[in-house]
């Protein structure tokens, strides 16, 4: 019985909220007429119908703020980005979205709201279903209660059920004629409370009932359910997702921009706290560009919503994409240095990048470390791969010294090397007449590929330096 009434509430609020963001941008004919007055040109944001008008029909409103004093014989579509007070009232049913929801009037259908907080002190005739950070409940309810909520207080009386998911503390008083259904963490029922039905929840937790408390019916505590199997393979196939996506720009990168995922790498091996600030920087920075965007085209005035959607929204998926691709190619630097650490660098670093790879697939088999190792890698790697295209677009050639490390030639180099001349090589020389090379010339035994040189860098089809 409560299933099918869950799945029908959620069908049609989220139905009516993905075309709420249309309704919100523009103002339909039938709803500028008398009853819509507001003070002035400047405090157009604000949507009010004054104590004593009438509208006969369905009311779209949106604005920063929607006040109802008067009477809206229809159903009352919002969305407010402060306010809706409903100190009047609205005949049908009220549907929307606000950060604060308060019903001191009376609404004669039911009360289906996205907000931040939800107060209901007046009456609701039908149901009320809500997703919200916390919902407190004092007036009346002619049927359910239907709330997924992180705080819950209703106080009054409910001609049903009370039903939904309280991710905190909930508490329950006055007259409920129906049953109570709840996933709480911590329940209170107050004293002097009367259910007409059961009282059933589920909790890790005994809830705290006063003696005086009325329950028509049965009294049930359940363990909490273990997250559905459906869900759990959905996340766990995103994970592996993430991985061969991962994977596979990783193998991109070697092809097209090795010499900059060589100095990226250096950058993880020598430069490590340095990467780390960048890069908390580079992951910061378009953050807070799009928090900036998207606070602009919520906050702007009615006249002005349609061209800040416009103009805000292709940014604000642009800015969302490039952190998105950023995230997914941080990993590639860290995961190639940590595989390189480990095989000793006796291998190509393709090589270490496969084994880095695997020892973070692995890793990620532990949920306790899953989120701050893929925030960690995100972090580095993005601050590497900012000093390593830095260092790849600058006007001078890396060279590499014995032992493989990497220093800029000194300007008598430099000049050595522009006005060296060309010496022919006689080509029916043979490879045995060639003379030995000085042993300075030579790398030193066991340090072949330390820390990255393009012949342990070198791939079957290009070579590092090639771009």
């Amino acid at each position: 019985m409560i299933t099918p009434r869950c799945r029908a509430a959620t069908a049609a609020t989220l139905a009516v909220l993905t075309i709420l963001a249309l309704f919100s941008l523009v103002q339909p004919a039938g709803a500028i007429e008398r009853p819509l007055l507001p003070a002035d040109r400047a405090a157009a944001a604000t949507v009010l119908v004054r104590e004593g008008d009438v509208v006969d029909e369905d009311l779209y409103a949106g604005g920063n703020r929607v006040l109802i004093e008067g009477t809206v014989q229809g159903d009352l579509v919002v969305a407010a980005f402060q306010t809706v007070e409903i100190s009047g009232t609205v005949e049908g049913d009220v549907v929307g979205y606000s950060p604060l929801v308060v019903v001191t009037g009376n609404v004669g259908g039911s009360l289906r709201v996205a907000a931040d907080v939800v107060r209901v002190e007046g009456r609701v005739g039908v149901d009320i279903f809500t997703g919200t950070r916390s919902a407190v409940v004092t007036g009346s309810v002619g049927r359910d209660v239907q709330a997924w909520t992180l705080t819950l207080d209703v106080r009054a009386r409910v001609g049903r059920d009370i039903l939904g998911r309280v991710f905190g503390r909930a508490r329950i008083g006055g007259v409920v004629e129906g049953d109570v259904e709840i996933t709480v963490r911590n329940l209170e029922v107050l004293p002097g409370t009367r259910i007409g039905g059961s009282l059933g929840y589920r909790s890790d937790q005994e809830a705290d009932i006063a003696d005086d408390v009325e329950v028509g019916r049965l009294l049930t505590r359940r363990d909490p359910v273990a997250p559905n199997v459906r869900v759990q393979a959905i996340y766990t196939l995103t994970w592996i997702l993430v991985v061969i996506a991962v994977a596979g720009l990783g193998f991109l990168l070697f092809w097209l921009m090795p010499r900059t995922l060589r100095l990226a790498v250096e950058s993880v091996q020598t430069r490590t706290f340095l990467s780390l600030v960048v890069g908390l920087v580079v992951l910061v920075v378009p953050l807070a560009l799009l928090i900036v965007v998207l606070v602009q085209v919520v906050d702007s005035s009615p006249e002005l919503a349609l061209p800040s959607a416009i103009v805000g929204l292709p940014i604000g998926l642009l800015l969302l994409g490039m952190l998105l691709f950023g995230v997914l190619v941080s990993p590639v630097p860290v995961l190639t240095a940590l595989g390189s650490r480990l095989t000793r660098r006796r291998r190509s670093a393709l090589f270490g990048y496969l084994v880095g790879l695997l020892a973070w697939a692995l890793i990620l088999l532990v949920p306790a470390v899953r989120l701050f190792l893929t925030l960690l890698l995100a972090v580095l790697g993005l601050g590497a791969w900012t000093l390593g295209l830095v260092a790849s677009r600058g006007r001078y050639e890396w060279a590499l010294v014995s032992g493989g490390r990497h220093r800029r030639p000194s300007p008598v180099e430099g000049r050595e090397v522009r006005h060296a001349e060309l010496v022919p090589v006689d080509e029916d020389v043979e490879d045995d007449e060639w003379p030995d090379l000085p042993a300075s010339d030579h790398w030193p035994d066991g340090e072949i590929g330390e820390p990255f040189d393009p012949e342990t860098m070198q791939l079957p089809f290009e070579d590092w330096d090639s771009s």
